[in-house]
């Protein structure tokens, strides 16, 4: 009998998808426009492990003298 793996996508995007305002005017042309979008993706299986090693590299990060006082490091989630 052969072993069934769930598999877990993650997709995640950086940037701004919006190429047009309202009333289709391009914002490609307006000042500060930055005509980027990234979209990763992965697949895994082992969903613990990665969560694992994503709080272990966070701590990590709060730890390290160089990153520990950046607002995205201190800043509390609740």
């Amino acid at each position: 009998m052969s072993e069934h793996w769930k598999t877990y996508l993650y997709i995640d995007e950086s940037g701004d998808s919006s190429f047009y305002a309202k009333g289709k005017r391009s914002m490609v042309v307006t000042e500060g426009f930055k005509p980027l979008l990234l979209i990763g993706l992965i697949e895994i299986e082992d969903k613990k492990a990665i969560r694992e090693a994503v709080m272990h590299f966070m701590e990590q990060l709060k730890n390290d003298p160089i990153y520990n006082e950046l607002p995205c490091i201190t800043k509390n989630k609740d």
